[in-house]
């Protein structure tokens, strides 16, 4: 759990927000064929409550009250989100015996894995104010590994990545002053 006071918000006031973050995971791997086959699996939930005030009271002379006993938190969140990802890959290495005809030493393995995650605990939201779910992402990766010698190893990675989600202000910037002016 974290909390900050004193950060611009949207409309350049102070802010006080409180961010409640619950996260579980569990994490398995495994081993087969006498070690040649590595395989892994990874679950991960997070729970996200977001306490927001971003209008502290103005005193009389027009400055911002942000003293405790007169600014706070709202009772209830103003956002909140749930989000789960699973992780998992597999490795299999090549027999040494297989490896033997070639060179000795040498090895050789192949990986591939696909993973998922989000960016928890940002609040956001539409220029219309209505909460957006959390930026996440997407990785598939697919490669290999040729052990030379004990000190030398050469890797190879193809992986493609996916964000969903991803926030561009450069438009919403421009349009900001319109909707405070005429919002």
């Amino acid at each position: 759990e974290r909390s900050h006071a004193g950060n611009p918000s949207q409309n350049n006031n102070t802010i006080l927000q409180k961010i409640g973050i619950e996260s579980s995971a569990i994490i398995l791997q495994s081993r087969f064929l006498d070690d040649h086959i590595v395989a892994n699996y990874g679950y991960r939930k997070d729970d996200v409550e977001v306490f927001t005030n971003d209008s502290a009271p103005r005193l009389a002379d027009g400055t911002q009250n942000i003293s405790p006993t007169a600014w706070s938190l709202p009772p209830s969140p103003t956002f909140n989100s749930s989000t789960d990802s699973t992780n998992w890959g597999v490795v299999a290495h090549l027999p040494e015996a297989w490896m033997d005809s070639v060179g000795g030493g040498m090895g050789l393995s192949f990986h591939y894995a696909e993973s998922a995650n989000s960016q928890i605990g940002r609040e956001r939201s539409n220029i219309l104010g209505n909460n957006l779910a959390p930026v996440s992402g997407e990785t598939t990766e697919i490669g290999f590994t040729l052990r030379v010698n004990n000190w030398l190893s050469l890797r190879y990675n193809d992986y493609e990545t996916l964000q969903i989600g991803e926030t561009n202000t450069s438009l919403t910037e421009k349009f900001r002053p319109l909707v405070q002016i005429y919002g």
